[in-house]
């Protein structure tokens, strides 16, 4: 191989990943959005479980923290105005 025929390499994938680079960006942001809307439906879904079994209101908070998101499941309040119908 020539040198010549090294730079034409270099360049055509340089120019593919170019061309790739914008789809595989928004592919990730889009699995991104779905991982955490997954997450979401399951923290929902796990304080949904806790309430039929334990006949209690439950709250799921989030809050961003360090550039991440956490959440909690509990209970509301500890008397008997809690306890569903």
């Amino acid at each position: 191989m020539t040198l010549l025929e090294v730079l034409v390499v270099v360049v055509m994938i340089g120019i593919m990943a170019a061309i790739a680079a914008p789809s595989w960006t928004a592919f990730h942001d889009n699995w991104k959005l779905i991982t955490a809307q997954n997450q979401v439906h399951d923290v929902v879904r796990q304080a949904q479980i806790k309430a039929k079994l334990q006949h209690l209101r439950y709250d799921v908070k989030f809050r961003q923290f360090d550039n991440r998101v956490q959440w909690a499941i509990h209970p509301v309040g500890n008397d008997e105005l809690t306890r569903l119908c």
